[in-house]
This record gives structure tokens, sequence and C-alpha cells, in this order.
């Protein structure tokens, strides 16, 4: 059977990531379901950490609200321009059925990511439920009794979140960090490379990423 191999970098802090993750999703089930060979996507999500706290004259270790970071990034716009902005992302989310929303905690996002790793196959479960809680649900993925309760519901155990939040995985998740940084480039991200050559920058395209998908598939069955 066909693999078609996807690489995802991207932070689950990022509205873009979500509304990006969705529409990859959608798009392979559609794909799946429409076109007559089914391959199966291999996904791996690679870690990156948003400079949420660049602005900030502190390093900061631990969560703090999200209202107060969004006052420190975008408080020289005007009470309608920000406004605008929220419902447009709103709109954008509820497309591709996610409900947006901007209270709760916002921290950084290292043990978040340092269980992705430990996931393996049920990488795409955790993503969404780490994306689902932070954007959905208000809930701060900094936490670690929050990400031992996301890492069960997706299958994993508690022994897999006590090795992800282990000084090795972390140490291992910053320097996979410092790789796929220099991926994105300086472009930020999402970023999606399906088979190692067909790059998207940002959210994808749902109709681009179905003929990119055709076109993987096609050099895979050509060889």
């Amino acid at each position: 059977m066909a693999v078609i191999n996807i690489d995802v970098v991207s932070d689950f802090t990022c509205t873009w990531c979500f509304i990006g993750k969705r529409i990859l999703d959608q798009t392979i089930a559609l794909f799946l379901k429409t076109y007559p060979s089914k391959p199966t996507f291999n996904i791996t999500y690679h870690p990156y950490f948003l400079s949420h706290f660049n602005s900030l004259d502190y390093t900061v270790t631990a969560s703090i609200p999200r209202a107060f970071l969004t006052e420190k990034k975008l408080g020289h716009l005007s009470k309608e321009r920000r406004d605008a902005m929220a419902k447009k992302m709103q709109g954008l989310g509820r497309s591709v059925g996610i409900e947006f929303k901007w209270n709760g905690l916002i921290g950084p996002t290292a043990k978040a990511h340092g269980l992705v790793l430990m996931a393996g196959e049920r990488q795409r479960d955790v993503v969404e439920g780490l994306m689902h809680s932070f954007h959905e649900e208000e809930t701060d993925i900094n936490d670690e009794d929050t990400i031992r309760e996301i890492a069960l519901a997706a299958g994993l155990t508690d022994e897999d979140v006590d090795k992800a939040l282990s000084d090795q995985i972390q140490d291992k998740v910053v320097r996979e960090e410092q790789t796929w940084r220099e991926v994105a480039a300086g472009k930020g991200v999402p970023v999606y490379i399906i088979q190692g050559q067909h790059r998207i920058d940002g959210a994808p395209d749902p109709g681009d990423l179905y003929e990119i998908f055709i076109k993987a598939l096609e050099d895979i069955e050509s060889l």
C-alpha cells in the first residue's frame, strides 16, 4: 500500500496551526473517500516554539493570562480593530469546526511537545487534544495535570507522561525545535512538507492540498 508522508511543524497555541490541522484532517478524509487508490497517511508533528513572550521584559517559565499577553502584543491597536481580528478568526475557526475562545492561561509548550514525541501512532489524537483543550476549553496545556489528562484520554500511559516530562525528553524537544525552526526559515508556522518535496507555508488551501496528494500518489505509483 502506498504511504504518503507528511511532516508538520507547528505549535499548539497557534490559531492558524489548529485551523491547518483541521483542514489537513478533513482533506485526508475526503481524499480517502473519493480517490480510487487509498494510501496510508503517515503524519509526524514536529516542535516549534512561538515567540509569545519576546515582547515581555522578563523570562517567563510559568503560564500567564492570555488577556495580559494580548494587551502586550496588540495594545497599540484600537478595540474595534482587535474585535474585528477576533471576529475574523472566529469565522475561520467555525468553518472547520473550531469554537475559538480567548481567555485562560498560556505558557511554554515544551512539555506538550514532549508528550507528542512520546505519542507514537497516537500523535494525531494527542495534538488534537492539546489544541482543542487550549483553544476551545481555555485550558492551560503547560500544566502537568492537564497534560496527563489529555495523554490518558488519547490512550497513552502514566509512564509515557512521566517520560515526556523527563529532562531527557525535554532536552530532545529543545534540540528538535532548533532543527525545525531552521526548516521554517523565519516564515513561522504551520509548515507542511509532503513526501519531503511539496511544501506549504501557513494553513493550507484544501484544493491545493488535495492536488498535492494526487501528485504524491502518482509519483509513488510510477516507481
